[in-house]
């Protein structure tokens, strides 16, 4: 039963997501007083996921269903499966030596899925999309992985929860290594797509 709730309630995957979706609504409520707007309130998040839960699924002539709706599906299970490895609490759901490797592996199949979708869309914006994801997902990627592996060879351990656990009543890891502080920021912006990382999006087109 402990386990259970551990896994699917605190710190599992409901916490993980009610997180999600409260700063989400923190984000948009944050970027709407910086443009002079209110901004949603506080269920909008919800109310917006039901909506896309009702929208009908609209695929070009030619397109393999199943391929379609389970690219997308695979990117968000391999998101909430990294999510279980993060300690909360001093609680990870599920923590086990070399389970940072994993996480690295986990973070690069939205990517992957991403590029996939728009290749298989057959059209040319979605497949213009998809080469400027893959494109900036190598420009990111080695940086990125080089600087999560910083923590790991400093801490003689790739347990996530260790590392953490390592750095209590010390000098934190961000005063040791900077610079992989900044390499990680920048990739986690790349990942997530956010300006001025938002390329493959092309909002401004």
């Amino acid at each position: 039963m402990q386990t259970a709730f551990t896994l699917l309630i605190f710190p599992g995957l409901g916490f993980i997501v009610l997180c999600a979706w409260l700063f989400d609504w923190l984000d948009r409520r944050i970027i709407a007083r910086f443009q002079g707007r209110v901004g949603p309130p506080w269920y909008q998040p919800v109310a917006d996921f039901i909506k896309l839960l009702a929208k009908e699924d609209i695929l070009s002539t030619g397109i393999n269903p199943a391929l379609s709706t389970a690219l997308p599906v695979l990117s968000l299970a391999s998101v909430l499966t990294v999510s279980l490895y993060i300690p909360v609490a001093r609680t990870a759901p599920v923590s086990f030596e070399g389970d940072l490797i994993v996480v690295l592996f986990l973070l690069s199949i939205p990517a992957l899925a991403y590029f996939l979708a728009g290749w298989i869309s057959g059209g040319v914006y979605g497949i213009l999309g998809a080469n400027r994801s893959l494109l900036q997902y190598f420009s990111y990627e080695v940086p990125f992985l080089m600087a999560l592996s910083g923590p790991a060879i400093l801490g003689n351990s790739w347990r996530i929860a260790q590392i953490a656990q390592q750095q209590v009543g010390t000098t934190w890891n961000l005063a040791l290594q900077p610079l992989g502080f900044i390499l990680a920021v920048v990739g986690l912006i790349g990942k997530l797509k956010r300006d001025p990382l938002d390329i493959p999006k092309a909002k401004s087109e």
